[in-house]
This record gives C-alpha cells, structure tokens and sequence, in this order.
C-alpha cells in the first residue's frame, strides 16, 4: 500500500491518503523511520483534502478487505 500511495500522490491525492493503510497493518518490527515517514505522508494529504473526503476514505480504508 506504501507504494501504491507513493505513485498516486500526484495524480490522486485521496487514494494516496490510502497511506493509512499501510501504516495500520505496518509490521511492529518496522515501526520507527518507516512510521515516521507514513506520519508525515497522511498528515500532508490530510491538509490537503477536505473533511468529507477524508471521512469517506477513512470509511473505506477501515472496511478494507483484501481480494482472495
């Protein structure tokens, strides 16, 4: 999902916000620079989205079900 959200930040800002997901399932050993840089990215497309898109992506990247 990292880089997933890295390649759409420039194109579409809402689905890169799907960094958050990826910060959620980021294994505990990884947790610290990889952490931090999550951080950074979801709170710069957050204070660039507006409050509906980030409730309506936050709905879905919490309901989020992998394909089989």
């Amino acid at each position: 999902m990292h880089e997933l959200a890295r390649r759409l930040i420039d194109t579409d800002r809402a689905k890169a916000y799907w960094y958050r997901l990826a910060r959620e399932r980021l294994p505990p050993s990884l947790v610290g620079a990889e952490s931090i840089i999550l951080d950074w990215n979801i709170q710069r497309l957050s204070s660039s989205l507006s409050s509906p898109m980030i409730l309506f992506e936050n709905f879905e990247i919490k309901h989020f079900q992998p394909l089989p």
